[in-house]
């Protein structure tokens, strides 16, 4: 490099006494000057000329010189001092040639193995780096800093375990050795086990009581344990060392949300944002949480600071659409969903649609269903005609008949309280008696209707949790119920939106010269998870639900089933009637407790 620049150099001066000189005897100021100036510039040239006399024939001896430089230069290809200093200092790509050579010197050179290791992580050629620390301590078994960096190349590939067999190794050289005690609670905390990470975290704090870091990831993992009040003395320890450490005031919040302490999760929300105004995802979260307390306004507000600092985020699109339709404002929040599908989706008789349902916290649904089970030589077909009321939490009265060539056949009572679900066969005068978490898992579950499946399901709270948390990280605060079902759709919009195995694509459907808005969301299959369809057709003057199908195709080995339930609504009434036993069950005489009584054989379980 250095005879490139010597040459460089002598070759700019030469050029500059070249200019001047030119520049001497064709600019017109020299031309306009007086004879005594004239003069003083004629003896300015010529001296210049005898400079660049002087340059040219320095050229001569300049060759030589560079002769000699190369000379020098191909001699340090193999000064071990030189590329050990610079396989010590640089990084990334000059870093790794740098220790390459060194190798070539002295294979058994152990820090030019380590340091390569560096420069191949910081390239993130994380397998590479690997094998280069491995290389390392096969010369030095006992060198903790090419173990630990080990870990962290590991724990970039995903590797997790073998990252924390690899700071064990660090930590049996150096049982002070903090960062490594950190990293090891990170990967425990990838493969939750959360309370392990805890443990190595308070190992790290034992020997460090102002490692912020620390304190952070205990406070992250304490959220995952839902130990809120714990994981906020944390952050606040952390917060402690340095006021200004967003992501703690971030998740203070969340987990002061977690504790329904929402307004003191504001503040935490604001704090952070007052030290990063760009911090976008502190904006977004703090749309779920002032629409949780129903400040609408200020929802929007903050969503809209999101907006502003990225313009193109979907996601901030999307849910500033859903926090409109909480108020209402169908005509912006079609503004708004237009940013994020584009023109082609109108996603307004949807969001109406779900008002309405929440709009009563009981509904009676008549609707007829079919269900098909399909396997390659044959088929099933099940007809049923259903009644059900429902009323929040998790109440319900069905009655279900099953169709035979359009006549009744056999007909079930189903009743929930709340806790317990019975199941009653007047003609079999038989009943029995399951928990409602579990009858929620059984195969009758769908058929006390699709429509009430639904609206019982969002009401439990069962589906938010992840999605919440998989949209912003919300881990698992409870929302208001209406607020939360939003939190769903998003999640589910959002996965489409990002996702190619993943199709959400509206339509519009004439039936009998009425239009509907039909609804289709289409997971594709991939080798391990079955493929699924859902459908939903709505009226969209009234906004009410129409029809709702699912379909499932299962191919497992030895198994091939599709799997298609249809229900077509009937008739809907917002808030019927019902009396104190509506919900409650009492045995008729002579009916006979079974172990169960399913409604229908499916072929599979």
């Amino acid at each position: 490099m250095q005879n490139r620049v010597f040459r460089k150099l002598a070759l700019a001066l030469f050029l500059t006494i070249a200019e001047i000189v030119d520049f001497t005897d064709n600019n017109p100021v020299f031309a306009q000057l007086t004879p005594d100036a004239t003069v003083g510039k004629e003896v300015f040239r010529d001296n210049l000329r005898d400079f660049q006399d002087l340059i040219q024939g320095a050229t001569t001896i300049s060759k030589t010189m560079f002769h000699g430089i190369d000379w020098l230069l191909d001699q340090g290809a193999n000064d071990f001092d030189y590329w050990a200093k610079r396989c010590d200092e640089l990084t990334g790509q000059k870093q790794l040639e740098a220790c390459e050579r060194i190798i070539a010197i002295d294979a058994n050179y152990t820090k030019a193995w380590y340091n390569r290791g560096l420069a191949l992580a910081n390239l993130k050629r994380y397998s590479e780096a690997i094998e280069s620390y491995d290389r390392a301590l096969a010369i030095d078994s006992r060198n903790n800093l090419a173990w630990y960096n080990r870990g962290l190349a590991l724990a970039n590939l995903e590797r997790y375990s073998e990252a924390i067999e690899s700071y064990d190794r660090a930590l049996a050289i150096d049982a002070n050795y903090t960062w490594a005690w950190n990293n090891r609670g990170l990967a425990l905390a990838n493969l939750k086990r959360y309370s392990e990470a805890i443990e190595s975290y308070d190992r790290a704090l034992a020997i460090d009581a102002n490692y912020i870091w620390a304190w952070y990831n205990r406070g992250l993992a304490l959220a995952n344990l839902k130990r809120y009040s714990e994981a906020i003395e944390s952050y606040d320890r952390a917060l402690a060392i340095d006021a200004n450490y967003t992501w703690a005031w971030y998740n203070r919040g969340l987990a002061l949300a977690n504790l329904k302490r929402y307004s003191e999760a504001i503040e935490s929300y604001d704090r952070a944002l007052a030290i990063d105004a760009n911090y976008i995802w502190a904006w977004l979260i703090r749309v779920w949480t002032l629409a949780n307390l129903e400040r609408y306004s200020e929802a929007i507000e903050s969503d809209d600071r999101a907006i502003a600092i990225d313009v193109n985020n979907t996601e901030a699109w999307l849910i500033r659409g859903l926090t409109l339709v909480l108020l209402d404002r169908y005509s912006e929040a079609d503004r708004s969903f237009k940013r994020f599908f584009g023109d082609h989706i109108n996603l307004i008789p949807l969001a109406k649609t779900v008002n309405n349902l929440f709009s009563s916290d009981r509904h009676q649904t008549e609707s007829e269903m079919q269900i098909t089970i399909a396997e390659p030589d044959k088929a099933l077909i099940f007809n049923l005609q259903v009644k059900t009321i429902i009323q929040s939490p998790n109440l319900f009265r069905s009655e279900i008949i099953l169709l035979e060539s359009g006549e009744p056949v056999q007909k079930f009572i189903l009743v929930s309280d709340g806790e317990k679900v019975w199941n009653y066969s007047p003609d079999l005068k038989q009943y029995a008696v399951t928990d409602y978490e579990s009858f929620r898992e059984s195969d009758d579950s769908p058929l006390i209707g699709l429509s009430s499946g639904l609206f019982l399901a969002v009401l439990g709270s069962s589906e938010s949790e992840e999605a919440s948390e998989d949209i912003l990280g919300f881990f698992e605060a409870e929302l208001s119920k209406k607020v939360e079902f939003f939190v769903i759709i998003a999640f589910y919009l959002l996965i489409a939106n990002d996702n190619d195995d993943v199709v959400f694509k509206p339509s519009v459907q004439n039936v009998q010269g009425l239009e509907y808005y039909a609804y289709n969301f289409d997971v594709k299959r991939n080798q391990e998870e079955e493929a699924f369809k859902f459908n939903l057709v709505l009226e969209p003057t009234q906004a009410t639900v129409k029809q709702i199908q699912i379909q499932i195709e299962i191919k497992e080995e030895g198994t091939d089933i599709e799997m298609a339930i249809q229900e077509k609504i009937i008739r809907q009434l917002d808030n019927p009637s019902i009396s104190t036993d509506t919900f409650t069950f009492s045995p008729p005489k002579r009916a006979k407790l079974v172990d169960s009584l399913p409604i229908l054989d499916f072929p599979v379980r």
